[in-house]
């Protein structure tokens, strides 16, 4: 430090106005405890600073650390999913064809459990219309026999004669020699 009595020290110019023209002794011994104060105050204030710039400094490692925890636990769950991405596709592709054909399977079984019973429903069916068809036919049949004994020749010229009408119609009726009787006339047989 230089003397403050001396007028090439920075300080002079500061101890002339604090002081006054006069030179006292005393002034490089005060302006020195001043300087020594002040340089105090300034490590003081430096040493502060620093504490501060550390401070910053491990409260930016800590939140770096943080941030690449974060990261790296980020890539690593990525990469963990895409693994169980790769292991569990195939698997659930063959699960899935594995159900796709029991579905289909299922499908065939009950396509052909509702065959089966349609088959057995027209067999069933056809028995029974069989069995309608006997049944109606045995019924003609006795029909015929009771109309066939009640048929007498009298009756069928008397049902022959009340369906006649009057209005010119030809009706052929079988005779001995199969010619008609009215037509025999007109054609000269005798």
């Amino acid at each position: 430090m230089k003397d403050p009595d001396c007028p090439s020290c920075p300080l002079y110019e500061q101890c002339k106005e604090k002081l006054g023209e006069r030179s006292a002794p005393g002034c490089a011994s005060e302006l020195k405890a001043r300087v020594a104060e002040r340089e105090m105050e300034e490590r003081v204030s430096a040493d502060e600073n620093r504490k501060k710039e550390i401070a910053i400094l491990e409260y930016d490692k800590v939140r770096m650390k943080i941030v690449s925890f974060l990261i790296v636990s980020g890539i690593l769950l990525l990469l963990s999913l895409i693994a169980a991405g790769m292991i569990g596709c195939p698997r659930y592709n063959v699960y899935s064809q594995k159900m796709e054909g029991r579905a289909i399977l299922a499908h065939a079984q009950s396509s052909r459990e509702v065959a089966v019973a349609e088959a057995k429903a027209k067999m069933e069916s056809a028995a029974l219309l069989a069995a309608a068809d006997t049944l109606r036919a045995q019924g003609v049949a006795r029909s015929n026999i009771i109309i066939g004994q009640s048929l007498t020749d009298s009756y069928l010229r008397w049902f022959w004669i009340s369906e006649l009408k009057p209005g010119g119609q030809v009706i052929y009726v079988p005779t001995e020699a199969n010619l008609p009787i009215l037509e025999a006339a007109k054609r000269g047989v005798k």
